[in-house]
C-alpha cells in the first residue's frame, strides 16, 4: 500500500486532459500497476493511435482463469473497480507510455471513439498573450485572423466532437463618451480568414463593451462556447469584432484554448 502516492510516479502525465480533480494519483505503463483499494476506481486513459490490451489480475485466484483481456480503444477509456483486481498491466503495442490510469472516488464513464477515427484530440491550448486588432472596424464586424496565424487556432477533433473554446483578452475603447465595441466568436472550415476578412455565418457566444465617458478605457472580456462539432473534420477558430471610432478602438486577446471535451 502507498497512500501518499510515492510510488509509480515516474513519467506520470499531470497535464493529460480528462483527469478529474478526484484524482488521487497518475500512473504510466508499461509497469503493471499493483491496483490499491483505497479509492474505489482506477480509469485508463488512452491517448495512444492504437488499441491496447489490457490484463487484470483478480485477488481471488480462483478468478483468473475466467478473466477477460479488456481493451481500451486508441482515445479511449476504461474505468474498473478496484476491489476485485490485485494488478493491472498494459501490452507492449504501439507507444505504452501514451496509456495511463489514475484513480478516483467517482465512476467515470467509458470512452470509445467512433470507428476509425483514430486516437482522440482531447485537448489542443494555444497561448496568443499580446496579440492584437488596431484599430477595429466601425462599418461592420471583421475577424481578428487567429485561425489565420503562423500556429493558428485550429483543432481536429477525433473523438467526441465536442469542442470547448475559451478566450480572454480586452478592449481598448477610446476616448469618446458612449464608445462601444463589441465581439463573438466564429468557426468554419478550410481557409481561415486573416484579420479584418469576412466572419462568415458560424458564430456563438458575445461580448459588448461601453465607454459613458470621454477617456480611454480597457474593459476585460471573455467568450466561451461548447459546439458540437464532426469528428475528422479540421476547423478554424476566430472572433469577429467591431467598435465604433477605428482611429481609437482595439483588441489584444491574452490567451486562447480549444479543447475537445471526452465524455
Amino acid at each position: 500500500m502507498d497512500p501518499l502516492g510515492r510510488n509509480g510516479l515516474q513519467g506520470a502525465k499531470l497535464g493529460q486532459p480528462g483527469i478529474p480533480p478526484s484524482v488521487a494519483r497518475v500512473m504510466a505503463f508499461p509497469n503493471t500497476i499493483q491496483i490499491e483499494d483505497n479509492f474505489p476506481w482506477i480509469v485508463i486513459e488512452n491517448t495512444d493511435s492504437v488499441t491496447h490490451t489490457l490484463t487484470l489480475v483478480p485477488r481471488n485466484e480462483g478468478d483468473q482463469k475466467t478473466q477477460p483481456a479488456p481493451t481500451v480503444a486508441a482515445g479511449g477509456r476504461r474505468c474498473f473497480p478496484t476491489t476485485p483486481f490485485q494488478s493491472i498491466a498494459c501490452d507492449s503495442g504501439g507507444t505504452p507510455g501514451d496509456v495511463f490510469a489514475y484513480y478516483s472516488d467517482v465512476f467515470i464513464s467509458d470512452f470509445r471513439p467512433a470507428a476509425g477515427s483514430g486516437a482522440a484530440t482531447f485537448s489542443e491550448d494555444f497561448g496568443s498573450a499580446g496579440t492584437s486588432y488596431n484599430p477595429l472596424p466601425s462599418a461592420g464586424y471583421g475577424a481578428f485572423g487567429l485561425g489565420a496565424l503562423a500556429t493558428p487556432w485550429a483543432l481536429t477533433p477525433k473523438g467526441s466532437g465536442i469542442v470547448e473554446l475559451d478566450v480572454v483578452g480586452y478592449i481598448e475603447l477610446g476616448a469618446v463618451t458612449n464608445e462601444a465595441a463589441e465581439a463573438y466568436l466564429i468557426w468554419g472550415t478550410g481557409s481561415a480568414p486573416a484579420q479584418g476578412g469576412a466572419v462568415g455565418a458560424n458564430i456563438a457566444s458575445f461580448v459588448t463593451a461601453h465607454n459613458p465617458t470621454a477617456g480611454i478605457l480597457w474593459v476585460p472580456f471573455h467568450l466561451h462556447a461548447i459546439l458540437p462539432l464532426t469528428a475528422g473534420t479540421a476547423y478554424w477558430f476566430d472572433i469577429a469584432a467591431k467598435g465604433a471610432d477605428t482611429a481609437t478602438d482595439a483588441m489584444v486577446v491574452a490567451n486562447i484554448s480549444a479543447k475537445e471535451l471526452g465524455q
